[in-house]
């Protein structure tokens, strides 16, 4: 009888153990399932420009992400974020020209969150552009579907072209993902770029109308850009054909405040580096004194003063990576 219950006992024992290990390794499992499911992203997950009846303002904002992946960075995000805060009226348009493509659980992690975070802005619109369409029957058609296959730069190189496309189609404002707004921008005429110094200009954020004068530049740009392009020189595509457009219509080096209904800015009133540099955040000077600054200027400032800056003008995205936000890209 003792023996009895002691088999019963241990054959309850194993049952037990076994079912344990069973569910154990179902709940496991589960747990698998659902980080994947977590950071899951459709390639199709933002609507085609087509399928909307794309007619923006001619005020509106625009970013272009071209990453081969469809991979739009952290710090991406904070230069959206920056811009809807300081244009809370104004739509501001993120372009995706490729799908988002299967990557490590890292990145999807990564693109999650960010993509959560700036869509709970409501003047913030996420679209996919087909290249093919969006470049049909322009002069850098041929150079979008063919040439830049051999581009030692193609993320960069597609970014420029498609960033002068967009401004010649609908007008507007445009922005590098690597450029933070500190305020509105909405006081600056329809026509503008910047200049770096006294020869070159600073392709980073510029504005152009989509007719008149403004509609002519962004043309005559893209006109260069076809007949010049070199696949081994970066700036071909952006700072050295908006400057000899610019040299055309102005016959003068770029030492002036305007010309021809185009206003040129000087670099410190949007790059102002030595603000930056500072030893402690002078959040209303820089705000006051400058309309945006570039993010790579944050990567030698000192380190308090670049979280602040990033924690005031994108909050949002700064909560979730904070110190990683500058060393993800």
């Amino acid at each position: 009888m003792i023996k009895s219950l002691k088999t019963r006992r241990n054959l309850i024992h194993l049952c037990c153990t076994l079912c344990l290990f069973i569910f154990l390794k179902e709940l496991y499992s589960l747990q698998e399932l659902d980080i994947s499911n977590d950071y899951y992203i459709d390639e199709d997950i933002f609507t085609h420009i087509r399928d909307v009846k794309f007619s923006p303002k001619a005020n509106s904002i625009y970013f272009h992400v071209t990453s081969l992946q469809g991979y739009m960075k952290p710090s991406a995000a904070c230069a959206v974020e920056a811009a809807a805060r300081a244009h809370p009226r104004k739509e501001v348009y993120v372009l995706f020209t490729s799908p988002i493509t299967d990557s490590d659980i890292v990145t999807r992690r990564y693109m999650s969150i960010t993509l959560k975070k700036i869509q709970r802005f409501r003047n913030i619109k996420l679209l996919r552009v087909h290249l093919p369409e969006y470049s049909n029957g322009t002069v850098v058609e041929s150079l979008l579907l063919n040439n830049l296959k051999n581009s030692i730069f193609p993320e960069q190189h597609t970014a420029d072209i498609v960033k002068i496309l967009t401004l010649n189609k609908y007008g507007g404002v445009a922005i590098d993902t690597n450029m933070i707004v500190l305020k509105t921008l909405s006081s600056l005429p329809p026509n503008w770029i910047l200049k770096e110094n006294e020869i070159y200009v600073a392709p980073g954020i510029m504005g152009f109308a989509k007719n008149g004068i403004g509609l002519n530049v962004t043309s005559a740009i893209l006109k260069e850009i076809a007949d010049t392009y070199k696949p081994n020189n970066l700036d071909i595509t952006n700072r050295i054909v908006i400057e000899k457009v610019v040299q055309r219509i102005c016959p003068i080096r770029i030492r002036w405040d305007g010309c021809k209904d185009i206003f040129i800015y000087p670099s410190d009133e949007f790059y102002p580096i030595d603000n930056v540099f500072g030893m402690s955040f002078p959040k209303a000077p820089l705000s006051q004194s400058a309309f945006s600054f570039h993010l790579d200027t944050l990567t030698s400032a000192v380190h308090m003063v670049s979280q602040d800056i990033l924690n005031t003008f994108c909050p949002s995205i700064y909560l979730e990576f904070q110190d990683n936000l500058l060393v993800l890209d």
